[in-house]
Parts: structure tokens; sequence; C-alpha cells
């Protein structure tokens, strides 16, 4: 029960707080009346109820209980004070027994409810409706209501209601504490606010008292020290009023003593005067001059009269009194005001005292503060930073842990594709040797051959004694080869093993800016650089040294032959090959696959197309199986739409998946994997149908004929033919990806590892300033030639498709096929299969667009095909044969024919007759073929010798007599044997290309890794050494620093100076009282001149030790071997510079000569090291300047050139000796290149020089600035030593004459035992006398004079030589004042990134460089195409990164030339590139902007017509040639907001100005808030002529009708009059006039002819009236034509209606000649995609491609098979 109860408190009524114990939560009726208040019996309870335990609080919570439950007497619960009591005492059971009846009654019984009376007179409550909650009634709802009483599920439902609630109430528990934990998140977060801002407030007021209390104080010092200085300046004001006081007295004083005043000549000087008088003394001015008044006969007289005048005792008792009493008073006051004068400094110094220690309290406060909060701070700091470091931890951690699992898949992938490579060429070695085998059978066959079939017999040559080609080149070469493999085993061994570094680090080390400036030679090597004249001077010396001719012309062409190492062709003649040609999963009798697509306008759409009757004649000629693409797409969705059988057949499901994805892609068409995935499970489900599925035997069902039963079993077709697939670049890419698992270079970004390497290789090779090497040539035509043998005649290489594509012959056929063919009607419920160009050819319906779609992709779509040789143009024309005409249908029947029985021909070579087999075996036999490989020094199996290649006279002979076999055979037999064509064919194939190819390709690697080790060692190694340089500088300017420190160190170390005078002042001076002149006098002059001349031995003893420590520095070595190290680091940057040359010269050599060359690239011991000797700048010099010439001449040429003419007095060839004449040829061209090979080492050996002499350069200037810093610090030291050497003779001075005029006769007569302390610091206990203080201080004072004062100077701290900066001219020396502070001039040597897409600074750039090349709004491809490459080879080269994008460098060169080629189309119109459409397509590309919208552009017209315009009726009169300036154009709704940037904006603005008009007007350079002026304007009529352009002619053509012809025309209602349009109108529009440039517009007729014809066509033919004859022989009526007058074409006009217009043979022919400028160039975006569905490939991505893998399941072996199978 206390369980239920306790449920009850806590989860249904839910108090305040828990209830736990009832006894101890219920004491005090707190909860208790809180149970009541939740039930409403209870009002106002937190105002009567008191929740404490005290006893007062106890009775009034409980007297209220009582009163509420005897005011509800319903309750039935009566509560007594007993009961009370025992609550209170907290009882057992009490409170459990009273709160069981409240719920008892309260879950039972309504509160609230109204009383009925009853018949005994007593009223009870009325039985309320129990409410029921959501819960409870969502389960009636949804369980019960449904069901009926009587339902067997109805009392299970209720049973389980228990179930549903508890459910239910969880959930609601759950909810709840859902939002309560978020409530309290919510709460938490706005308590956090409220702390911190109360915290921020608290620390604001905080610091506002702090403020206050701070400006209180302040303002009560500034009050103390006013007072203070007041109450001092009274002070004084009351001392000198008392001094003044105090003179008046003594004034007085004075004045009474003197007798001045009137009435005193009783006192003072008057009365001492007045006596005088009276003894007779005169004191007037006139004394001395008369005699004494006083006469007297004798002297006693005399006296006795002197006596008389005399005052008496008593007057001089009485005088004296006074005195005294004056005298006594004054001292009284003396001491008085020196007491109180000496009582205020006292209290002014306890005040002083007071206020510092209160300034001194507050500063350590203040300072306590400071050091709490950097405490603070640096513990914020540590956790921050132990946080970062933490995460960092855990970052890295995931790193690894993801560089371990991509290194592992990237291994495993590179494993694979090492394994699948090695498989590949050990099938190419096998085939090759089987063919040599074959080859070697037929050349030593005997005389007959015969075989099964009865072929004619072929007799061999009489006279033919020797074997194979193979057999005797490998007699002949064996002991060439093996010496040459020993020299070659040798020259490996002896080389460096140098690792090359990965591209990556490469990439970052070239890029850093002090790389740069060497590179590059910018910066501070700019001022190095030698002219072209020392260039050339130079250049000449080195090789008059070699004694070769200095006078040969230097042409790079290092470039070229790089970049074909690196496997990147450099020319745009040929694309590379894919990388990878797998095999498709088809069957191989399906192979290859036959493709047949053609023009839309007349050959494979249309009313009668060319190309169905073509491939339905082929399919039943070979039995193949003709495929549509459209019918696949709907064969696929139609499987999707029903349900699939088991088991089902994996094909069809596969195909059943793809029908569901491309039911929901229906609206937008179905992408090219897709579509190309739906074919190639096509031809799967050819080749393997689904079996039929086996049916049950029903017993009960009839049995039916055998004929209804079995169906006919699908006939397997002998091939497949698809009808129009591929016809555009991105179907051609995916099928060739779905087949063979690769992808073109044409759409791949070239960002792989040798790419790189190539992108390297241009920082020493540029390829673009350059010619391409002849040999290069050469490789690049035999490899193309080889691919496309190989696609005809080798198994492993044929192409899984063959493409034949048909083609008009010339553009008047393709205008007239267009003229003739009716525009089709759109079906918008079937809807295009495939998305791009099919798309848009499906949904036109104009011949004139589809046509022109067609055309513009098979641009792009020819040069797709070129590297896979499986493309083949079939012209639809007439043929001839013999004399008869051949219909073009039955020409290209029989062309196509013969095409596809060569392609499906038995590649496998038929057997011969035993005999022949047996006489090749013996032939055979005696040459050893199969020789076993031996593995080279790289551990890589060598080529057999009996592959080795023969000789050229051994080749010639071998392929004369395989002529005469084959002449020999040809005139015994009128049809040659086929077998021995193979056999003829494969023998060249393997003499021309396969031996020599092979064994060049291994020479060709091994050149390729010495090209990559040089570059890897070269960049790394400059890097190396000028961060050596870097940091020598930075030494040598610390160690002259250090130097000076330790001389002026030494220049002021203590001597013994000082010990010597203290020495002689112990017993100086010896007597006191010496006269002067006197022998003790001497004396003394003698040990003053003695001690003179000892402290000058010393000064002149430092003076000697200072000179000689300089000279120690001067001489100890340290320039020399600071210069040395100098001069090691320009050696080692030499030595750097002439590996690269000679890595460069030999892969010239072997490029041109095919001659493994045995130098060592990398010995570098032609240079001599410096001497450390060297010394003085003129050997330096002279040894840079020696170093630079021996480098430049340290490799020989070694290249004879031999005459490629003969002489002139031979006699001319004659025409019929064609031997001489080939070879003269031959001799020519080799001569040729030879001479290309001299001259592009010496352009090699050129920039060798000049690298050589600006290094010398550089280094000698950093010497001399060096020096004069080295020269510098020695002049300090001069200086330094005559400051010391004069501030010690003046100390000397100094001491000798404080010596000479001191006063010594203070001095006491006493000696004490003094111990005194040396300036050697020694203790020495000696007696003398013990001074006086005033003779102690005067000793002192002498023995501080002696030492002299510390030199006040600055250590020189020369600047430091900087590798990155310029380096500073020779400083003059500072002032003494001017401290110069030492430290690294540091520069950033990260350089910017390359931008990711076209900023408007690079299309600015772009457009100026146009314009510079003579482009004037129209350009040809080659201008464009010099423009881009400019930027990309600059980029390329990492010379500017900041000119193209980034995704732009990385894209091939056929790239390029590709894009130039789509913007031009002179069929079509276009003889020129329009720059203004380049440009704006450009923006809209890398911004990835949509092109206006038809909507966007009508919304634009109506704008520019409304009143938000703001122009007036005049302008707007002149649509569509009215004036829209920058601010109009920046309002036009082209875009949706937000779309467009306002930069962008302003630049396409800027763009449509420029070439407006015939005077360019460049845009101003971004960035610099310059306009174009406010009068920039452009025409309504140029903006839709851009911005409208469409994808066809025809849908161009109607936009620009809406958007240029008057608005009325299309206002017009079906009831109307049928408008006009001006033909003048129509003629500006289909000929771009107005609009585009004049100069790449095609020739356009006049406006009267082609108004002339389209009127023409617009007539009607009337009927001529004719009348009736009335009677015979009267004559017929002559009908009179009425003659019209001509028409002026300005003012001619025509039937408005676009369907009406399009139908008219003058405006399809305008669309057919000019509608390529109505259109949109597909080049830039399909070429450089920015966004979109198609997206470029990088490396990776094109490497990771895998072909389709067949479905097909493979067929079940028979038991007896499989057993036999495992027995053998």
């Amino acid at each position: 029960m206390s369980q239920l109860i306790l449920s009850w408190l806590n989860d249904d009524v839910r108090l305040s707080r828990k209830v736990t114990a009832f006894e101890r939560d219920f004491a005090n009726g707190y909860l208790l009346g809180e149970l009541l208040s939740k039930h409403g019996l209870l009002q106002n309870f937190e105002e009567t109820f008191t929740n404490e335990s005290n006893l007062t609080a106890k009775r009034q919570n409980w007297s209220i209980v009582q009163e509420v439950l005897q005011a509800a007497p319903e309750l039935g619960v009566k509560l007594t004070d007993g009961q009370v009591r025992e609550m209170m005492d907290e009882d057992r059971g009490s409170s459990l027994k009273l709160l069981f009846q409240l719920r008892r009654t309260l879950c039972s019984k309504a509160i609230g409810s109204v009383s009925l009376p009853t018949k005994g007179g007593q009223s009870q409550p009325r039985l309320q409706k129990q409410v029921k909650e959501e819960p409870e009634e969502q389960f009636f709802d949804q369980r019960l209501k449904q069901l009926r009483p009587i339902d067997h599920r109805y009392p299970y439902e209720v049973h389980g209601k228990h179930f549903v609630d508890e459910h239910t109430q969880q959930l609601g528990r759950a909810r709840e504490g859902e939002l309560q934990e978020i409530q309290e998140r919510r709460k938490n977060v706005q308590d956090f606010r409220l702390a911190q801002h109360e915290k921020m407030q608290r620390s604001q007021a905080a610091k506002e008292l702090a403020k206050k209390a701070g400006e209180q104080h302040w303002q009560g010092v500034q009050e103390k020290k006013f007072k203070l200085l007041e109450k001092d300046l009274d002070f004084e004001k009351e001392m000198i009023r008392r001094d003044q006081l105090r003179i008046a007295a003594v004034r007085n004083h004075y004045e009474q003593d003197c007798g001045f005043r009137e009435g005193s000549e009783d006192f003072g000087i008057a009365w001492f005067e007045k006596n005088l008088q009276r003894i007779g003394i005169d004191t007037s001015e006139h004394s001395g001059t008369d005699v004494a008044t006083i006469e007297a006969a004798t002297l006693k007289e005399l006296y006795e009269k002197m006596n008389d005048k005399l005052p008496t005792k008593a007057a001089l008792q009485i005088e004296s009194d006074k005195r005294m009493a004056k005298i006594r008073e004054t001292k009284r006051e003396t001491d008085i005001a020196r007491k109180e004068r000496a009582r205020r400094q006292r209290r002014v110094q306890v005040e002083q005292q007071a206020t510092a220690a209160a300034v001194e309290a507050k500063k350590r406060e203040e300072e306590l503060q400071a050091q709490q909060m950097l405490e603070a701070a640096r513990r914020q700091r540590e956790e921050a930073e132990a946080e970062e470091k933490k995460r960092r931890k855990q970052a890295q951690w995931e790193e690894r842990v993801a560089k371990s699992v991509a290194y592992k898949d990237k291994f495993e992938a590179e494993s694979e594709e090492a394994w699948q490579k090695f498989v590949e060429k050990a099938r190419e070695e096998r085939a090759i040797k089987q063919k040599h085998q074959i080859t070697t059978k037929f050349e030593d066959a005997p005389e007959e051959v015969s075989s099964d079939e009865e072929k004619p017999v072929v007799a061999a040559p009489p006279e033919r004694k020797r074997g194979s080609i193979a057999a005797h080149m490998a007699s002949k070469d064996k002991s060439m080869s093996e010496a040459q493999s020993v020299k070659d085993d040798e020259s490996h061994s002896a080389a460096p093993q140098i690792e090359i570094a990965p591209a990556e680090e490469l990439l970052s080390c070239a890029r850093e800016t002090v790389m740069m400036d060497y590179l590059f030679g910018r910066g501070d090597w700019t001022r190095f650089m030698p002219s072209e004249e020392e260039t050339v001077a130079g250049l000449r010396r080195a090789l008059s040294r070699l004694g070769e001719d200095g006078e040969a012309v230097g042409v790079p062409r290092l470039g070229s032959v790089v970049q074909w190492l690196c496997k990147s062709s450099p020319s745009h003649t040929h694309q590379a090959l894919p990388e990878v040609r797998n095999q498709a999963q088809l069957a191989k009798d399906f192979l290859p696959v036959v493709a047949l697509a053609g023009n839309p306008a007349g050959l494979c759409s249309g009313q009668s197309p060319f190309a169905a009757p073509l491939a339905e004649r082929l399919s039943q000629e070979f039995g193949f199986s003709m495929i549509k693409p459209g019918e696949v797409v709907s064969e696929c969705m139609s499987l999707a739409e029903k349900p699939p059988q088991e088991p089902d057949w994996p094909i069809l499901a596969r195909m059943r998946e793809l029908g569901k994805e491309a039911l929901a892609l229906r609206p937008h068409g179905v992408p090219h994997a897709m579509l190309a995935e739906m074919i190639f499970r096509k031809i799967e489900l050819l080749s393997a149908p689904a079996p039929k599925p086996v049916e049950e035997e029903d017993p009960k069902k009839k049995k039916k004929d055998k004929k209804q039963e079995e169906a006919p079993e699908p006939v397997r077709p002998n091939g497949v033919l698809i009808l129009n697939f591929p016809c555009e670049i991105w179907q051609s890419a995916s099928w060739e990806a779905s087949l063979q698992g690769s992808w073109s270079t044409l759409l791949k970004a070239h960002d792989a590892e040798e790419n790189h390497q190539a992108r390297l290789s241009t920082l020493l090779a540029p390829f673009w300033i350059e010619d391409i090497a002849a040999p290069v040539l050469k490789a690049e035509d035999a490899e193309v030639a080889e691919a496309a043998e190989k696609a005809d005649f080798d198994p492993s290489c044929v192409p899984s498709v063959r493409i034949v594509r048909l083609q008009y012959p010339d553009e008047a056929t393709l205008q007239a096929a267009i003229l003739k063919e009716v525009p089709a009607e759109f079906d918008a419920a079937t809807g295009a299969f495939c998305q791009g160009v099919d798309q848009e050819i499906q949904s036109s319906t104009c011949a004139a667009d589809q046509a022109w779609l067609f055309e513009s992709a098979q641009v792009l779509s020819r040069s797709f095909g070129v590297p896979f040789h499986n493309c083949h143009d079939v012209l639809v024309q007439d043929g001839e044969d013999g004399e008869e005409t051949v219909p073009a249908a039955e020409a290209c029947f029989k062309t196509i024919r013969e095409l596809v029985a060569f392609w499906r021909r038995p590649m496998e070579l038929p057997e011969s007759e035993p005999a022949a087999s047996d006489a090749a075996d013996e032939a055979v036999a005696d040459v050893p073929v199969e020789a076993e490989a031996v593995p080279d020094a790289k551990g890589e199996e060598a080529v057999p010798e009996a592959e080795a290649a023969p000789s050229g006279a051994d080749v010639e002979a071998e392929v004369a007599e395989v002529a005469e076999v084959a002449e020999a055979a040809e005139g015994e037999n009128e049809e040659p044997d086929e077998l021995f064509e193979d056999v003829e064919d494969l023998e060249s194939h393997q003499v021309g290309d396969t031996i020599v190819i092979a064994e060049a390709y291994e020479t060709r690697e091994d050149f390729h890794t010495l090209w990559l080790q040089g570059l890897s060692s070269y960049l790394l190694g400059i890097r190396e050494t000028l961060q050596e340089v870097d940091d020598l500088a930075g030494s040598f300017s610390k160690d002259l620093v250090y130097i000076q420190r330790r001389f002026l160190e030494f220049l002021q170390r203590p001597d013994d100076k000082a010990l010597v005078l203290d020495e002689f002042l112990r017993g100086f001076p010896l007597r006191r009282n010496v006269a002067p002149g006197s022998r003790q006098a001497d004396e003394i002059q003698e040990q003053l001149q003695d001690l003179t001349d000892k402290l000058w031995v010393h000064a002149n003893h430092r003076k000697q030790e200072s000179v000689e420590e300089r000279q120690r520095l001067l001489t100890d070595g340290f320039w020399e071997e600071k210069a040395n190290a100098h001069l090691q680091l320009s050696y080692k940057l030499q030595a750097f510079e002439l590996c690269r040359f000679k890595v460069a010269m030999a892969v010239l050599k072997w490029t041109y000569t095919g001659e493994k060359q045995g130098m060592d690239c990398f010995d570098v011991s032609a240079l001599e090291e410096p001497s450390p000797e060297l010394s003085s700048l003129q050997e330096l010099a002279a040894w840079l300047e020696e170093s630079a010439e021996r480098a430049a001449a340290a490799e020989p040429t070694g290249i004879e050139l031999e005459a490629s003419t003969m002489d002139h007095n031979m006699e001319p060839i004659r025409e019929e000796d064609s031997s001489f004449l080939e070879a003269s040829v031959s001799i020519e061209k080799e001569g040729t290149e030879k001479s290309q090979l001299v001259a592009a080492i010496q352009a090699e050996r050129r920039a060798l020089s000049r690298k050589c002499r600006s290094i010398a350069a550089w280094t000698f200037a950093r010497l001399e600035q060096m020096r004069a810093q080295y020269d510098e610090i020695f002049a300090r030291m001069d200086d330094w030593i005559k400051d010391r050497v004069r501030e010690e003779n003046e100390a000397i001075k100094e001491t000798e004459r404080q010596l000479r005029i001191g006063r010594w006769e203070d001095e006491e007569n006493h000696h004490t035992l003094v111990r005194t302390m040396t300036v050697r610091r020694s203790h020495t206990g000696t007696i003398k006398p013990a001074p006086s203080s005033a003779a102690g201080k005067r000793r002192r004072d002498v023995l501080k004079v002696i030492v002299p004062r510390t030199l006040d100077v600055n250590v020189y701290a020369p600047p430091k030589l900087s590798v990155l900066t310029e380096m500073p001219t020779a400083s003059t020396r500072p002032s003494s004042t001017a401290s110069q502070g030492i430290g690294k001039t540091s520069r950033p040597s990260g350089r910017p990134l390359a931008p990711e897409k076209w900023s408007q600074e690079m299309m600015w750039g772009l457009l100026t460089r146009l314009c510079d090349l003579g482009a004037a709004g129209v350009c040809d491809a080659e201008q464009l195409l010099k423009a881009l490459l400019e930027r990309r080879h600059g980029a390329l080269g990492l010379e500017n990164e900041q000119v193209i994008p980034a995704s732009w460098v990385v894209r091939p060169l056929a790239v390029y030339h590709l894009l130039c080629r789509t913007l031009v189309e002179p069929a079509w119109g276009a003889t020129g590139i329009d720059m203004t459409e380049f440009f704006l397509a450009l923006a809209h590309n890398e911004n990835c902007i949509a092109w206006p919208t038809m909507e966007a552009l009508e919304a634009t017209r109506a704008f520019l017509c409304s009143e938000e315009s703001s122009l007036g009726e005049e302008e707007l009169a002149m649509y569509p040639d009215v004036a829209v300036s920058e601010e109009l154009f920046g309002q036009l709704p082209l875009w949706p907001p937000g779309v467009c940037p306002p930069e962008i904006r302003r630049w396409m603005f800027q763009v449509l100005v420029c070439f407006a008009e015939a005077e360019v007007r460049l845009p101003p350079k971004p960035g610099t808030g310059e306009g174009q002026g406010a009068e920039a304007a452009v025409t309504a009529r140029r903006i839709f002529g851009y911005f409208g352009l469409a994808a066809a002619p025809a849908r161009a053509f109607s936009q620009y009708c809406r958007l240029l012809l008057p608005s009325s025309l299309f206002a017009a209602s079906e009831e109307d009059a049928q408008p006009q349009v001006l033909v003048k109108d129509l003629w500006t529009i289909l000929y771009s006039q107005k609009t585009r440039p004049p100069a790449m517009i095609a020739p356009v007729p006049d406006l009267a002819t082609f108004c002339n014809n389209l009127l023409d066509e617009g007539k009607v033919p009337e009927a001529v009236p004719k009348a009736k004859a009335k009677a015979k022989g009267k004559a017929k009526q002559e009908v009179e034509e009425e003659v019209e007058p001509p028409v002026v074409p300005e003012e001619a006009t025509v039937a408005f209606s676009e369907e009406v217009l399009l139908s008219r043979q003058t405006v399809m022919k305008s669309l057919c000649s000019h509608g390529g400028l109505l259109c949109r160039r597909r080049g830039l975006e399909t070429l450089f995609p920015s966004a979109g569905s198609f997206q470029l490939k990088t490396a990776a991505e094109a490497a990771a491609l895998k072909e389709l893998q067949s479905l097909v399941p493979e067929p079940e072996v028979p038991e007896a098979e499989e057993e036999a199978a495992e027995a053998s």
C-alpha cells in the first residue's frame, strides 16, 4: 500500500518535492496542504502555508488543513487533534492512514460536483462522466471503435490496453524528459549568459569604482600637494618677513650704534667720536693733517688729560649692561626660530614618508594585480595550447591512419598495375618471338610450299645462303654487344646513385622566391647577368679552349627532347595514347563492334535517312544485329515496368535496374554513362540470350501440339552494328570507358607524377621557346604509325569498337541536304533518350539546327578518336566503276563492307603445310632465337642476343630478298599468298619498329632516369647551396660583431697602473709642512717623476699590445677562411650548372645519334677547387673569372660536322641513278641532324657560360661588400686604439696634477695595521700610516682618476648580405651616436598560390595582350592560341603562376589547339574569333554563371521599354539601337538576384563597350577604381546580340526576332491582319549585322538580292485568264501582264510568321551559310568545364577506371569433363 501511495504522490500528483518517508515529509503539514491545493480544495496555498519545521509553523499549517477538511464533508475524512499531534510527532503509520483515505476519496469522486437530494433528505453528489485523456481517446477510437463487442478481437484489445497505456506513458515520460532537458539546457544557457552579463557588469562597475577611486585619490594627492606647496609658500613668506624684520632691526641697531639718529650723541659711534674729540683726537675728514689738540708739556700731563677725557668705569659698566641685554634677547629669538624651523622640517618629512609609503603600497597592490592577471592569462594560454596540442595529436594520428590506409590502397593498386604491365609486356615479347620464328621459317623455307587447301607453290630465291636478320646480326655483333655491355656495367657501377626526389617536393622547392630569382635571373641576380656581347665572347673563348668552332649558332632543342622523355608530347600534332588499353568484356566473336553515325540532315534521320537502309544491308550481309540506342533505352524502361522473373537472368536484371534509373530521369534524359552501359548490356544479351524458363507439366491441362508449345530459339547474331552512336565527345568518352577503361587526354588533367616531372623540366628546358628536335618528330610519327598499325594487325591492340562516320563531301552538298529536309515535329511525350547534343538534336525540328549541332560536336569528337585509331570517315558521294557511275548508297555500302570484312578477319595466322613447317623448323633450329635473357645490373631482363637490332645494310638486303620472294609469288599466281603478305608485314614491323623500339625504349628509360636524377640533384643542390650562402652571410656578420667585442674587451682590460699608484700612495707624502725648494720637496718631485715614468711605460705597453692584437686579428686568416667558403659555394653552384649541362648534352647526343654515352654526367673533376691562400680581391676576381671560363669549356662537344653538300665541281646526279640520289639525301639529312645537335649543344653551353659568369659576378659583388665591412671594423679598431690611448694619457696627467697640487698636511702621525685590497683583488697586510678621513678620500680620488673612462663607442653591426634581397651598397662609417641593430632581413620565401579560376585581372591581361597582337574585336585562332600559350607556358614554367588558372595549366597543348579550332566555323559564317563572345563566355564559365534565359531576356526588353529605365521617348524610338549606360546595365534583370556579382557584371559591360566601335576602348585595369568614362554606353542590340545566342541557328533566329523586332508583331491577335516586317530587319538578324564585328563575318549577299529572293518565294502564281472563243477563226485574246514597280529593299516588307519564314529557301540558306554567328560555341565549356555534370578527371581517377565486367554466367562444366581435367 505504501508503494501505491508513493507512486500516486510522486508520479500522478507530482508534489514540489519527492516523497520518500511519509512521517518525516508530512510532519509539518506543508505537503498535505499542497496536495489539497492541487485538487482544488485550498486557495492561496503559498500565502497561507509555511515550509518550516518549528512548532509554530506546524500548528498553523495543520489548523488550516483541519478547517479545509471540515469544510469538505463530501470527502468523508475526519481529522482529530489527536491525529494531528501524532502526525506532528512523526508517529509511524499516522500520515499513511490519512493519505490512504484522501487517495481513495479524491480518486473515486469528482471534486466540485453538484449534490443531489436523496429520499432520506440527505444530498449525495452526482457522478460526473470520467474525462478520458488523449491516449485513451486514441486507443478507443483507433482500436475499439471499429470493433464490435462480439468480435473475438475485442477482449484481446481490451486486455492489451494496460500495455498500450504503459507504453504511451513511457513515451510521454520520455518526451517530457527530453523537453525538460531542453528547458534545463536553455535555462542553463540563459543562466550562464546572465551570469556572464552580471559578471561583466560587476567588472565594469568595479572598473568604474576603481577609476573613480583612482581619480579621487589623484585629486586628494593633488590637493595635498598643493596644500604642502601652499604651506611651504606661507612658511617661506613668513621666513622672508622675519628676515626683513631682522634686517630692519639690525639696520636700526646699526643706526643707533653709529649715532645716525637724532639725539644719539650719548651712545654709539657719535658718542665714541665725541669722546675722541674730548681727548683731542680729530675724527673729521681732515684728521691726520692737523696736530693733536691736547697740549701737554709732559707725558704725565698728557696722560692725565687723556684720562680725564675717557668715560668713567661706572659709565662703561652701564653701557655694557645695556648691550648685553640686547644680545641675550637676540640669541633667545634666534634659538626659538631655529627650533620652529626644525620642527616644521620634521613634520614635512613625516608627511612625505607617509605619502611615499601609501604610494608604494598602492604600487605593490597594482603590481600584484597585474601579476595575477598575467598568471591567469598564462594559465589560460597554457590550457588552450594543451588542448590544441591534444587536438593536433589526435588529428595527426587520424591523418597517419588515413595515410596508412591510402598508402596501402595505393600500394595494392600500383602492385596490381605493375603486375598487369609485366604480364602485357611478357605477352608482347612472346608475340614478337613467335612472329620472329614464323618470319625465320618462311625465309629459310624450301622451294615448294604446299597446304591442305592446295594453294599455289611459291619458289624461293635460288641463291639464298644466310638465315634471318636477327640470327645474322646476332652472329655479327655478338662481340660488340658483349664489350658494350661490359662498358655499360662499368659506367653504371662508377656512376653515383642519386635519389630522385618526389615531384611535389621539387615543385615546392622551385616555387621558393630565392629559387625563382636564381632560375629566372630576377631580383638581385638581374644586375649580375652578363650582356649578350659578354656571353658570346665568353663562349668563344671556351670553344677556343676546346678547339671547336666559336662561330656556331646556338639553337635550343633540349625542351622538346626532355618532354618526349617524360612521355608528354610537346607538339600539338599528336595526342598521347590512352594509358589503359584493356580488352572489352564481350564475346570475342562480337569484336570489334561496328558503329555507324552521320549527320542527322539526310543521313541518320529525317524523311529519307541514308544510314538506316545501309545498316540493314550490312546487317544482312554479315549476320549482324542492328542496335538503335533509342530502342535500347525503351527496352530497358519496359523491363523496369514489368515484374522480374524468377530466376532472373543477370543481364536482364541489370537492364531492369538501368531502366528504373532512366525512368526517374526521363524528363532530363539518360546520362551518357548509363546509355553506354545499356548498349553494353544489350550486346551481352545478344551474345548470351536468357535461357527459357523451365515449366512444370500440369497433368490436368490438355497437351498441345509441339509446334504450338515450343517457341523458336533466338538466333545468335555474328556481331553487332550500332546506328547513330556515338555522335559527341562525352558519348565517346563514356563508351571507351565502358569498353576499355581508358580515358582520353583531352578530358583529363595532367597532374600525374610524370606530368609534374615534365613541368619541372621546363625550368631548365622550356620547350616553347625552341623548335622541336627532328628525332623527336620522327619518334612521335613512328609511335603514331606504330599505334595505327597495331590497331589493324596486332590482336592485343585491336580496338573494341570501329566507328564509321558518314560525311558529306563539301558544304554545298550539306546545304542541299538541309534544304531537302522537311521540318519534323517533336514528340514531347517521348522525349530525348540521352542528355547533351542528342537531347538537343531530338528536340530540334529544323534540319539546320540538327546539322549545326552534329557538325559542331564532330569537331571535338574527331579529335577524341584520333589516339584510338578506330574512327573512319566515308564520303557520301557517287563512285566510279570503270566508266560507270556507282550511286552513293552502293559506293558507301561497298566501302563499308570492305572495311568490316577487313576488321572481322581472323587475326590468328593460318597453319601452313607440313612440309613447309618441317623445313621452317629445320631452319629455325640453326638459329638460337630463344636465347635466355640475362638480367642486367638493374635487375630487369635484358633483350636476348638473338633479338639484337640489325644494321642498316642488313635490313635493306633482307627487305630486298623478301621483295624478291613476293615478286616470284605474284608472278606465278594471280593472287599472291595472303599468308606471305602477313608475314612480310610482320617482318617489316619487326625490323622497323619492334626490336629497335624495344631497345630504344630501354635506353629511353635510362636517359629519362638520368634526366630526373640531374633535375632533382640540380634543384635541391641549388637550394641547399643558396641556404648555405645565406647562413654564411649571417655567420660573417655575427663573427664581425664578435671580433669587435672581443677587441674592445682586450683594449679596456685592467692593467698594473692602479697597483703601482697604490704602492706609491702608501708612503706619500713622508712628512708634513715641507717647505718649497727644500730637499724634502725635491725628493717628492723625484718620486712623482718616477711614478709618472712608470705609468707612461704601462700606457705605452698597452698601446703596443693593442696594435699587435689588431694586427693579429687582421692576419689570423679570418678573411681568407670566409672568402674561401664563398668561393667553395660558388664552386658548388658552377658544379651543379656543369652537371646540368653534361646531362643535357648526354640526352641530346643519345636522341640524335642513338648512342649511349659512356661519360659520367656527375663528374666535376674538370673544375678546380679554390685555393685557401687567395686573399686579395684581385686574386678572387681572377679565380672566379677563370672558374667560369673553365666550367664553360669543361666538356667538349665531340661531334664533327660533315659536309652536307657535295663539291661544286662534281657532276650533277642523274635522275636515273636513284640509289646514289637516296644515299645523298640520307647523308644530307644526317648532316642536318648533326648540325641541329651541335646547335642545341651550343645553346646549352651558352646558357652554362652565362650562368657561370653571373655566379662569378654575384659572388665577387658579395665578396666586395664583405671586404668593405671587414675593412670598416679594422678602421674602427684604429679609432678605438687612439681614443683609448688619449683617455689613458689624460688619466695619467690628471693623476700627476692631483698629486702635485694636493694638500696632504692633515694626515695624522699614527700607524695601524690595515688590510687593503689591490686592483688585482689580492689581500696584502702592510703597516702604513692610517690616514684621516680627508686623506683617505683624497687617495681614493687619485686611484679613481688613474682608471681611464670606458670608451663610449658603438659596435658596428654590418647588415647581413641576404640572398633574397638586393645587396646594399658599401656603407660609410656611421656616427658614434647612432647604433645599428643586428638581425636578419626577413622576406617571405613562399609565393602566392596559383589561382583556381580566371580573375578580372587575368582576363584583362589576356585582353590587353590580344590587342597588342593586333586584334581589334576579331582575332584568328593563331593569335588567341599564342596569347593563351604564353600564359600557360609562363605558369607551367613557374615563372608567373598568376596569369592563368591552375586548372588550365595542367591541360595538354592539344586542348588549346582544339579550343581555338572550335571557335572558328568558316562553313557556318564565322571566319574568326569574336573576342567579345570569347571573354563573355569565359566570364560565365569560370564564375559558374548560367547564360540569361529567354524569359530573362524578354524581361530585360520590357524593363528597357518601361519607365523604370529612365529612357525618353526619342531614345526608345531608336530601339534596338538605344544606348544603355553602365548604371542602366547594372539594373537589367538578365540574371536572378545574387547570381552575377556586381564586379563581374561591370566587367561584362566593359567588354561589350571595348569593341563596340571601330576604335578599341580598353577597359581600365581592375582594382584601380577607374572607369571607361561616363559617356561609355552600348546598344541594346549588342547586348541582346551576345546574351541572346542560342544552341542552334533556328532557335537563335526565333529569339532574335522576339528581342529585336518591334513588339507589335507579337501583340497582334489571330483575327487581325498578318503583321508585316521589314526585310531589312530580317537581313540584319540573319547575317548578324550591327551585332558581330564585320571582320569575322563571311561574305554576305547584299540586301537587294536577299530581298528579291525572299519576295519572289512569297509570291503565289496567278492563273492567266483566257477568253473563250465564240466562234471559229477568231483570234485569241491577249492578256497584257501588269508590270509591278521595283521594290526598294530598305522599305520592302514581308508577312511575319516564324514557321513560314523558316520554310523559305532564302532564310534556310542564310542559316546554313551564316547560322554559326547566331550560336554559342561549346568548346570552352566542354574542354574547360567548371560546373555541371561533366567534369574533368584527374590522372588518379582516370587510372582507376575499370571496364564494365561481363554478367554472363560461366557455363557449368559436366562432372565427367571436370574429373578428366583434374586427372590430367
